[in-house]
C-alpha cells in the first residue's frame, strides 16, 4: 500500500507540474502572435503526458494496490521518476513569477490583474527563450521517452 502512494504522489507532482506549465504555454501562445513553436509542442507533448499519468493514477485508485510492472516503473531510475526529474527541469526554465502565477488558483487570491499582458510579454522576451529552447527539446525528447515506456506497459496489459 505504501508502494502505491509513493506512484500516486509522484504521478500527482508530475500531472500538477505538467499542468502549470501547458496553461503558461497556453497562455503565451495565444498571447504572443509570433510565439516560438517550441512552447507549442511542450503544450502538445506535455498534454499528452498529463493524460497518460492521469489514467496511471486511476489505475492504482481502482485497484487499490501496485501491480508488479508498475512499481518498476516507479523505481528511482524507472520512467516515472524519469518523467518526474524532467518535468521539474523542464519547469525550471520558464521565469519563476511566471511558475507561481500559474500555479496557484483564482480562487486564492491572485488576481490576472497583478500581471498585465505586456509585463508577461516582457517577462517571457527576458527569459532568454531561444537560449533555452533547445534544453527544452532535449527534456521533451526524454519526456517522450519515459512516457513511451509507461504506454507499453499499459497497452499491452502488463500493468
Amino acid at each position: 500500500m505504501a508502494e502505491a502512494l509513493s506512484v500516486v504522489a509522484s504521478v500527482i507532482a508530475v500531472v500538477q507540474i505538467a499542468g502549470k506549465i501547458t496553461d503558461l504555454c497556453r497562455f503565451y501562445t495565444g498571447t504572443v502572435h509570433d510565439a516560438p513553436l517550441g512552447l507549442r509542442a511542450i503544450l502538445r507533448e506535455l498534454t499528452i503526458l498529463r493524460t497518460t499519468f492521469e489514467a496511471l493514477e486511476l489505475l492504482v485508485a481502482k485497484d487499490g494496490n501496485l501491480p508488479q510492472a508498475l512499481s518498476e516503473l516507479d523505481d528511482q531510475e524507472g520512467p516515472i521518476q524519469g518523467c518526474q526529474k524532467a518535468i521539474k527541469a523542464l519547469e525550471a526554465l520558464f521565469p519563476l513569477e511566471l511558475v507561481k502565477y500559474f500555479g496557484q488558483s483564482q480562487s486564492q487570491g491572485l488576481a490576472l490583474s497583478r500581471f498585465s499582458r505586456k509585463n508577461l510579454k516582457t517577462m517571457f522576451a527576458l527569459s532568454a527563450w531561444p537560449f533555452k529552447e533547445s534544453t527544452a527539446k532535449k527534456l521533451l525528447e526524454l519526456i517522450a521517452q519515459h512516457k513511451a515506456t509507461i504506454d507499453l506497459k499499459l497497452s499491452f496489459g502488463v500493468v
